[in-house]
């Protein structure tokens, strides 16, 4: 069993490949902003096959990417439909005052030592 994982994105959130080994098919878990070309790295890397995209849940964190990477594989992409509203539109259903600047490479707090 082959399971690889990569940090992406502004939020931190891991994207997942699932494959019995290298070489054989995969299904891709949580593709969420920024995480296409760590997918496609990882997919050359170990030869792997996407056969279908997972998304757990529908925040943007975890779908962001799953449009483009369904698209560019040609591959179903699944989510519960309670959540399908939120496929392909990474901020619909934000409140319209989202403060989108709101990440930053920067400490919000100094360290206490």
């Amino acid at each position: 069993m082959l399971v690889l994982s990569a940090a992406t994105g502004k939020f931190g959130t891991n994207v997942h490949l699932v494959a019995a080994g290298p070489g054989n098919p995969c299904l891709i878990v949580d593709p969420g902003h920024d995480a296409a070309d760590a997918v496609h790295e990882a997919v050359r890397a170990h030869r792997l096959e996407p056969e279908a995209i997972l998304i757990t849940h529908g925040h943007m964190d975890h779908t962001w990417d799953a449009v483009p990477l369904a698209r560019h594989y040609g591959v179903p992409a699944w989510i519960h439909p309670a959540d399908r509203y939120q496929f392909g539109a990474p901020a619909k259903g934000l409140p319209d005052s989202f403060p989108a600047n709101c990440w930053s490479d920067t400490p919000t707090r100094s360290p206490t030592r």
